[in-house]
């Protein structure tokens, strides 16, 4: 037997008190690898706690104790190929590993503060993932001093099965969100709702190692295990200081901006104050520009690239979130072709660049100011960038949108990136706003923090029809159900005056939709989308409207009203009605029931839209409109609720999954059908664990993966397809697999590999049009270029 020089974890808490996050993850991945090797050897330990992991001098985590291990065939197969029916096992009922005679006769086995919920009812049943359970509890304990349920037996029991996760975040002030759900999921009650496999739980911890904990040999190990890079996350050569939050209220065609400093402070951003007044949103464009004479070429962005459109319309890149995906809507950006995530990651990191801070108070003079003012002047050499930066996104957003633009993000360099769904940030400003009045002028009552009663938030923007229920408990902004699709956006709006004005055209364009034949058919038909962009704005303001096309020579004037507008958009008034009686049903809550309706989006004021979907809608809620300037504010407080310090009093908000995530199956006649894993309205983050049988075709089985879709998601569209391969003799192959949608609404894959001893995550779905090498490269290009 190994003589170890070192001390257990819970001497080592009880002389020096809570351990520091990164000395805990060091500890926490360490005994993960173990139990790992354990478990892939089919080795349950059952007894998991703090006094059965010793810290030798060097900092090698040592796993203690097997007196109440058993053997297991059920779980992972032996590192070394050998399959579980191989195993020379003995019986569990007569195995000594199983449990001596002694613990056979106990009631209880396992230590009662680190047991799992499924070891308390038969500790025979118990698999690796209780022992993850236990490991979770563990680590609470090495960052609280105690243990996540204490008490008497009784009070210990109940909690272990039924007790509700204690809230890291509000427990210890340098505990992110992401820490926190570590520990929620690890602690979870149903064991398919935890990591699927030990070095999962590993991966997770990676970036609150801070690495002088751990011995380089156990690093290496790590990295060749898991494949992950070096990172430096909550290690000492990370950045120390105030922490700030940008957050970005993205809408399809223009944007705002607002800062979150650490001491609660918010400040404007996008659209701020300048000695000429208040700007206007940013709009979401970029274009090249050459000089005929010196052939130079000018990159230009908001309404300089805008107004390119009508004499160069397939030199500007707008409304990229309506391209992504597509090869064929590329645009000629510096000298390069740029799909339209480039031009998205272009234009995110001109705005963070160009983020205006009002600090000056109301009332005071004018004053021109940037994000240096809050970030330092160094921003932009990575110096002084903000920690995190919030994004909104509707809930209707599928898979697709919502990974192309966290990639844009990324390519655009925003550190620690985290989507908002934007009706809670909505939300968490009406929550906070003290002036917030109704359109009738009268002041609203404000959300009480304290009171569950159902809110409707509906959202009418470029991006999408946007519809959700929510509720505050406890001062924490709870989304419940949504409806709505990204095809009833604002557009679809816009699209009806384009039809109406080619109608009454006497020279009206063949082709409004695709590609126009020629170059001047494309400035026609741009001229005329144009013209439409402009009467929708019109129309908000006044019953009429009159616009004027240029084409060849002489200028065509058609008007427009908005009776006759409205009359033409009676089905997308209808899908609202719809979508809002839909998410009513899907929170079950009554239509009279609703206390407060926040509203999003110019078309939603106009008298005829409010009081026929809105007012009737919700009869009884007091009703409220905000601005994109209003949801940026939301989304940075969210996310400073989010991160170490609590930068706002507020716990973190909980979203729910807008669409539903299946596979594919085929029963045993052959018949393929779908098979949901995690439905709609599940609260994020989701994770469940399954299992995928099948008979392998020239060595390799298929995983297709689908999500719910249409305007009510009645329908399916698929994700991709990943192709596993399999040994030549499996007869029925068997894998599992884990599937979990974090906290941004992405879904992500984890395979279980026999072959390794390991699981590994299976490549982002839908597939994305650049490679790792091309990502690289377009960041780096966007970071020169900017």
């Amino acid at each position: 037997m190994e003589y170890v020089d070192g001390r257990t974890l819970s001497q080592w808490v009880n002389d020096q008190g809570p351990m520091a996050i990164g000395d805990a993850a060091s500890a926490i991945r360490q005994a993960a690898f173990a139990l790992h090797h354990a478990h892939a050897a089919g080795i349950v330990h059952r007894d998991v706690k703090p006094g059965n992991l010793m810290r030798a001098h060097d900092g090698t985590i040592k796993l203690l104790d097997l007196g109440l291990a058993r053997f297991s065939a059920e779980w992972y197969p032996s590192p070394r190929g050998v399959k579980p029916r191989e195993l020379d096992l003995p019986d569990d009922d007569n195995s000594h590993n199983s449990a001596s005679t002694e613990a056979k006769n106990r009631p209880l086995l396992g230590t009662l503060s680190f047991i799992s919920p499924e070891q308390l009812e038969d500790a025979n049943s118990a698999d690796s993932r209780s022992d993850q359970y236990s490991l979770g509890a563990t680590l609470f304990y090495l960052l609280m001093g105690h243990p996540p349920f204490t008490g008497d037996l009784v009070e210990q029991v109940y909690g272990h099965r039924h007790g509700e996760v204690p809230d890291l975040m509000t427990l210890r002030n340098d505990v992110d969100l992401k820490l926190a759900d570590i520990v929620r999921r690890m602690l979870a009650k149903d064991p398919a709702e935890r990591y699927g496999s030990m070095d999962e739980v590993a991966r997770a911890m990676a970036p609150y190692d801070n690495d002088r904990s751990t011995p380089a040999w156990v690093l290496d190990f790590a990295r060749r295990e898991t494949g992950e890079d070096h990172t430096t996350v909550g290690g000492e050569s990370t950045r120390r200081g105030l922490l700030s939050v940008i957050g970005i209220e993205l809408g399809m065609t223009h944007a705002a901006t607002a800062i979150t400093q650490s001491d609660g402070t918010m400040l404007a951003g996008w659209p701020g104050m300048s000695t000429q007044g208040p700007r206007p949103l940013c709009r979401i464009a970029v274009a090249e520009k050459t000089d005929r004479d010196t052939g130079q070429s000018t990159i230009l962005f908001g309404d300089s690239a805008y107004e390119r459109r009508e004499r160069h319309p397939q030199r500007v890149a707008h409304c990229q979130m309506m391209y992504f995906g597509r090869d064929d809507m590329m645009r000629r950006i510096g000298g390069r072709m740029c799909p339209p995530e480039v031009t998205m990651g272009l234009c995110m990191r001109h705005l963070l660049g160009n983020t205006l801070t009002q600090v000056t108070a109301p009332g005071s003079p004018d004053g021109d100011s940037s994000s240096t003012t809050a970030l330092g002047t160094s921003w932009k050499r990575h110096e002084r960038w903000p920690d995190a930066v919030a994004i909104t996104v509707p809930s209707s957003y599928d898979q697709l949108h919502r990974r192309a633009i966290y990639q844009s993000a990324q390519l655009a360099g925003l550190p620690a990136v985290r989507l908002i769904e934007r009706s809670i940030a909505v939300t968490r400003f009406a929550m906070t706003s003290p002036h917030c009045s109704s359109f009738e002028g009268s002041p609203l009552p404000p959300i009480d923090s304290q009171s569950s009663a159902p809110i409707l938030y509906v959202g009418l923007t470029g991006q999408s029809l946007d519809i959700s229920i929510l509720q505050v408990y406890g001062g924490q902004i709870r989304q419940i159900a949504t409806a709505g699709h990204w095809g009833h956006s604002t557009m679809a709006w816009s699209r009806r005056l384009v039809e109406m004005i080619s109608s009454r055209l006497p020279c009206a364009p063949k082709r409004i939709q695709g590609l126009p034949a020629n170059r001047q058919e494309l400035i026609h038909v741009t001229r005329i989308q144009m013209a439409g962009e402009r009467a929708m704005n019109q129309l908000l303001l006044m019953p009429e409207t009159r616009v004027e096309i240029a084409h060849q020579g002489h200028i065509d004037s058609v008007e427009l009203t908005r009776d006759e507008w409205l009359t033409e958009c009676e089905d997308l008034l209808l899908s609202i009605e719809e979508s809002i009686r839909l998410v009513c049903q899907r929170a079950g809550v009554l239509p009279s029931d609703l206390k407060h309706c926040l509203a999003m989006g110019p078309l939603l004021r106009l008298p005829a839209i409010r009081d026929r979907v809105l007012t009737k809608g919700a009869p009884n809620a007091a009703i409220a409109f905000y601005d994109q300037v209003d949801a940026a504010h939301g989304a940075a407080a969210c996310v400073a609720s989010e991160l170490p310090g609590q930068l706002c009093s507020e716990p973190p908000a909980k979203g729910v999954a807008g669409h539903s995530i299946g596979f594919v199956v085929a029963d045993r006649d052959g018949k393929r059908r779908i098979l949901p894993i995690i439905p709609r309205g599940t609260p994020t983050p989701a994770r469940t664990n399954r299992q995928l049988n099948g008979t392998a075709r020239d060595n390799r089985m298929t995983l297709s993966l689908v999500e719910s879709s249409g305007k009510n998601g009645e329908n399916w569209q698929t994700l991709g397809r990943h192709t596993i391969e399999v040994a030549p003799d499996e007869v029925n192959p068997m894998r599992r697999l884990g599937f979990e949608l974090d906290i941004n609404g992405l879904l992500s894959v984890h395979l279980e590999r026999p072959d390794l001893g390991r699981t590994v995550m299976l490549p982002s779905l839908p597939t994305s049009s650049m490679d790792e090498m091309q990502w690289q490269d377009w960041r780096e290009w966007i970071e020169a270029t900017l």
